[in-house]
């Protein structure tokens, strides 16, 4: 799997097994507001190059931690 669009929802967290998709290229979790993290096994995401977060209930302390697990992903929270 490549692109995974997971916007919209009432997702509240996200499996640590999403880790597992080692070739994930893009992620977009935005519009789940009621997502306050998610899981440290996002580091596993190597191949990432873009990250969808806006409108969850991320902090921006929590992005900034995501912004460091994934050096080379644009991360998109605004």
């Amino acid at each position: 799997m490549r692109i995974l669009i997971l916007d919209f929802n009432s997702f509240k967290q996200v499996p640590k097994e999403i880790g597992e998709l080692t070739n994930l290229l893009y992620l977009d979790v935005s519009m789940n507001k009621n997502l306050k993290s998610l899981p440290s096994s996002i580091v596993n995401l190597s191949q990432l190059q873009e990250l969808r977060i806006e409108n969850t209930g991320i902090s921006k302390q929590e992005i900034q931690r995501i912004r460091s697990w994934l050096p080379h992903c644009v991360v998109v929270s605004e």
